[in-house]
């Protein structure tokens, strides 16, 4: 699942404002090798790239009665809440929160890997 390019720069300044912007990969060869060296046991600040953390964080803790069809997943989960919520006054207007707190995460991540 690709992100929008709108939610995909919301993400990218969340990780420039947290200061880790320089752990964020340079091409997708490099994303790919990070994520071999992590599916071999490797976890350290080499192989850590917040953005792809916070991707994988959002997929995977985004509702599962929600659909994920092809599309940005926040985009998705916004438009299939909107119009699937039959609930008592929802509290959730969308789920634009999800990028500060993958983000808030990967910062907890990321001291736990240079302490």
């Amino acid at each position: 699942m690709q992100f929008c390019q709108a939610h995909w720069d919301k993400m990218r300044e969340s990780v420039k404002s947290h200061g880790m912007e320089s752990l964020v990969s340079d091409s997708g060869i490099e994303v790919l090798e990070k994520i071999k060296q992590q599916f071999q046991g490797v976890d350290s600040i080499s192989t850590y790239d917040p953005l792809m953390d916070m991707h994988w964080a959002i997929l995977g803790n985004l509702p599962p009665y929600l659909s994920f069809k092809e599309g940005c997943p926040l985009c998705n989960a916004n438009k299939d809440h909107a119009e699937s919520c039959t609930g008592p006054p929802c509290k959730i207007t969308d789920f634009e929160w999800m990028i500060d707190r993958s983000a808030e995460d990967a910062v907890e991540h990321w001291k736990e890997l240079t302490s």
